[in-house]
């Protein structure tokens, strides 16, 4: 009986039911984040669609503590692409890795050059307007 149901909504949907829940469910938590003026990204200040929005911690967990993991207060959100160009464990494309000298990734990843500085400092104006709305 179940999977006539989940046959019937497929169809319907035009795509698998699975595949339509995990959509509605990113829908649905990149509709609040905006409400709560969260959908900007962590790393680069720049504004982020449904599509092209990540999870983020900001304190990698993996090999220290597993309690950042589900520790709320490390958890951002961020483009995918300033997310995983964050990884240094070679697990993504290279050009993932490439990052954009004056960002406030760069600042926060440890450069202190001029232009790092900059890009930080900018990041953080327009963080504080955003939370100021």
């Amino acid at each position: 009986m179940d999977k006539i149901v989940t046959c019937k909504k497929s169809k319907q949907l035009k795509m698998p039911h699975g595949t339509a829940q995990n959509r509605l469910r990113r829908n649905i938590m990149f509709h609040l984040i905006k409400k709560l003026n969260e959908h900007f990204c962590y790393r680069c200040g720049e504004e982020m669609t449904s599509d092209d929005f990540s999870i983020e911690h900001k304190e990698a967990w993996l090999d220290k503590n597993s309690d950042l993991f589900w520790d709320m207060g490390n958890i951002a959100f961020s483009h995918k692409k300033c997310n995983y160009g964050n990884r240094k464990d070679g697990c993504f494309p290279k050009s993932f890795d490439e990052k954009k000298h004056g960002t406030h990734i760069s600042y926060s990843n440890g450069c202190r050059c001029e232009d790092c500085r900059k890009g930080h400092s900018e990041y953080m104006r327009k963080y504080r307007e955003r939370k100021a709305v």
